[in-house]
């Protein structure tokens, strides 16, 4: 019974050193990868939210409108299938009107070649970015942080808040039935 509340007593206290010791030296990440990893943006995600939500995040008036011109357009351009009579988009036109990824697009210092990219986070600051492009930068390495100006996945990432000319663009060349 004493040698089990001595044991006991011994790992309290050994707990509460450990708890109360500084902490040595943290990891120090050394890949762009493990860099970036807090701020990444998962594809996969992004379309299960979509999925699970089974549509967009809002339905407005504009979104609906520019997929019935858009989808309308691609049919009169001979892209679409048909079953007799009928005529319609396979797969069926989708698209989000949202806040793009940002995408850090990573290069050797003495040659010009695009040597990795990360999709980031929409939601970054801008001292994040530059936080982000200089501890890349630490590696030796060149890198550069810029909005990408859509997304084709699906369903596709338009920018929200262009110009109509802009955002019909984007829509059709982001658009799964391989227009560009």
């Amino acid at each position: 019974m004493r040698r089990n509340v001595l044991i006991k007593a011994g790992l309290i206290v050994l707990f509460l050193t450990l708890a109360v010791l500084p902490a040595g030296p943290g990891h120090q990440a050394n890949t762009v990868s493990e860099l970036a990893q807090p701020y990444s943006f998962g594809i996969a995600a992004w379309e299960a939210d979509y999925l699970l939500r089974f549509g967009p995040a809002r339905s407005d008036r504009l979104r609906v409108a520019l997929g019935q011109q858009v989808s309308q357009i691609l049919i009169e351009q001979g892209l679409a299938t048909s079953l007799g009579p009928f005529d319609f988009l396979f797969p069926p036109l989708r698209f989000e009107l949202t806040e793009l990824p940002y995408l850090l697009a990573v290069s050797p210092r003495d040659t010009i070649q695009l040597s990795q990219t990360v999709l980031l986070s929409p939601s970054l600051s801008d001292e994040q970015v530059v936080q982000l492009e200089t501890e890349v930068e630490k590696l030796g390495l060149s890198a550069v942080i810029e909005r990408v100006g859509g997304v084709a996945l699906y369903p596709s990432m338009v920018p929200e808040g262009g110009t109509i000319e802009s955002t019909m663009s984007r829509i059709l060349s982001t658009s799964s039935t391989g227009t560009t």
